[in-house]
């Protein structure tokens, strides 16, 4: 008998199609276009505002004495730049900003793991918290100025108060919101309590904290710098604050200027944050 080889036929894998690179160039090209009509609508939005405000100012048709001009706010900021006002006040409002989120980061995730743990504790306590929570916290500034005083101590009160509860209640709805099925699957494997909080309980929380990180940022950098206005020697709500009660406009103005440079290049480095865990979490 002849032995037959009897081999299996491989299926062949789909080729992609060749685009050439001629059909590819009119999209790359049209959204050259469209990035760059963006940017440029950006520095209209900047650029014109400034120039009107400068016109009104050398024309007299709106007070310097209240309003300055764009030319006296870059002087000022020049002035601050050399001598080293904004690198000190500004890094003494970043710490404030993230020794108090960091602060009421912790409370707040530790309120909600014990209520989690004492479910009757937290029907006593969550109702009261929803209720404080709807108070404006920034009224609590002159208060903790008079109970800690002038200062850091004030300044990250001010910022732990507003953000505990946006913290504790991030943190109480990832709880709340894990699926009873794994905690099941979870002791039916023999996980003891401990290793059910971490492996399924804890991560939870993670993703509810991570995803209100940038708008718990932006209210820490807010709180520290109206904790400075109030009651501060140092940081970019004294520069205003002293600004304010020299007459001299251009320096509140110049306070606000480095606030939102402070503040976007917050968001910048937040963005980049989030992309890398996002790359990360799809990796892994």
């Amino acid at each position: 008998m002849e032995a037959r080889v009897i081999t299996a036929s491989r299926p062949v894998p789909p080729v992609d199609p060749v685009v050439p690179s001629s059909e590819l160039a009119g999209p790359r090209r049209r959204e050259r276009v469209v990035t760059a009509l963006v940017w440029l609508c950006r520095a209209l939005v900047v650029v014109a505002p400034l120039m009107l405000w400068q016109y009104l100012s050398d024309e007299r048709i709106i007070p310097r004495f209240l309003f300055s001009s764009p030319e006296a706010v870059w002087e000022r900021l020049v002035d601050w730049t050399l001598d080293g006002t904004i690198a000190s006040n500004a890094s003494f409002t970043l710490m404030n900003a993230f020794l108090g989120y960091f602060l009421g980061l912790f409370v707040g995730v530790a309120l909600a793991v014990l209520f989690t743990v004492s479910p009757r504790l937290g029907g006593v306590f969550i109702p009261f918290l929803t209720m404080i929570n709807a108070i404006p916290r920034i009224a609590f500034a002159p208060l903790l100025v008079a109970w800690f005083g002038f200062g850091l101590a004030s300044n990250i009160a001010l910022v732990v108060l507003v953000i505990v509860f946006v913290n504790f209640f991030a943190a109480y709805g990832g709880l709340s919101a894990v699926d009873e099925g794994n905690l099941l699957w979870a002791r039916a494997l023999g996980a003891s309590r401990w290793q059910v909080w971490t492996t399924v309980r804890l991560p939870a929380i993670g993703v509810w904290v991570l995803s209100s990180l940038r708008m718990c940022i932006g209210l820490a950098l807010s709180a520290a710098i109206v904790s400075e206005f109030v009651g501060g020697a140092r940081g970019i709500g004294y520069l205003a604050a002293s600004s304010t009660n020299t007459f001299k406009s251009a320096g509140v103005y110049a306070a606000i200027t480095v606030t939102i440079v402070v503040a976007g290049l917050l968001d910048v480095f937040l963005r980049m944050a989030e992309r890398r865990m996002t790359q990360w979490s799809a990796h892994v």
